[in-house]
């Protein structure tokens, strides 16, 4: 697998979705994929890693989900706080 440097991952609902996806031809397979199932085939561990983080905050209540910390990964699991808290 490939190493890739600076991904970013990013989420919107789905009703916010327009348009298709063009890349550079630097990724391959991308396409939207429903969060419960898997593209049917091996994650890079840090997009499995940030698949889990995103099924848990699924799972919280939505009130909830504003006061999950906000973190980033440098290394392997390594998380480095970007926010704590609420946003409200």
């Amino acid at each position: 697998m490939p190493i890739r440097f600076n991904a970013r991952f990013l989420l919107a609902p789905a009703e916010a979705v327009r348009g298709s996806l063009a890349g550079s031809g630097e990724l391959e397979e991308l396409g939207w994929y429903p969060v419960e199932g898997s593209p049917g085939h091996a994650l890079a561990p840090i997009t499995a890693c940030v698949l889990r983080e995103f099924r848990a905050l699924l799972a919280l209540p939505p009130g909830a989900r504003d006061d999950r910390p906000l973190f980033r990964f440098a290394g392997f699991d390594n998380r480095l706080p970007e926010r704590t808290g609420s946003r409200r």
